[in-house]
């Protein structure tokens, strides 16, 4: 005879959910602690975002570093002098290729969004700068230019070795001058206390 087996079901036990009252929800403290700190950054912040004319003005000090260091390097690169020249009545500047007799030798400038692509830096027509002039370039003495020869240096009209120069740009209160090395051409720039 052969022995019977009985058969038994056995039932799983339904899985347990196990809840996690941590994770579901924020506490009002969590909160409370989230919006004081965002009250404290808005407050180390707000003078930051309402003092944008200085922004205006440390951008056009940077635009111009920035410009005086690519004809520097343009110059080397080409083999060919670049002149920066700065306009009369402090609107702005020009970068010029290396025949300085025509009024239209400006370089050719590939970010510009003007039709003509050249090299014009106008602080009263540019809605990044218009609170920004500047107040002087002079160089080698006497003139609102400065020339970079096929080595990078600068160079005086005669083609001598420049005595470099400055240049004073003002915005809102705020002055910073900027200065061109002789020789080497290097360039410092030195926020002007008030007077």
């Amino acid at each position: 005879m052969m022995p019977m087996y009985q058969t038994t079901q056995v039932q799983a036990a339904p899985p347990k959910v196990h809840r996690n009252r941590s994770g579901a929800a924020f506490t009002l403290i969590e909160i409370l602690v989230t919006v004081a700190l965002l009250g404290i950054a808005s407050t180390l912040l707000i003078p930051y975002i309402s003092d944008l004319p200085s922004f205006e003005t440390e951008a056009a000090v940077r635009a111009i570093v920035s410009d005086l260091s690519f004809a520097q390097s343009d110059a080397m690169a080409n083999q060919q002098k670049r002149r920066v020249l700065f306009a009369d009545d402090g609107s702005g500047y020009r970068l010029l290729g290396d025949d300085f007799t025509s009024d239209e030798d400006e370089l050719y400038d590939p970010i510009s969004h003007a039709a003509d692509q050249r090299y014009i830096i106008n602080f009263a027509t540019d809605e990044r700068f218009q609170t920004v002039s500047i107040e002087s370039a002079e160089f080698d003495t006497n003139n609102a230019f400065i020339t970079y020869d096929e080595l990078g240096g600068p160079v005086d009209q005669a083609d001598g070795p420049s005595s470099g120069g400055t240049i004073v740009v003002a915005g809102d209160g705020l002055r910073f001058e900027i200065s061109v090395a002789p020789f080497t051409g290097s360039v410092s720039v030195v926020k002007l206390e008030d007077e």
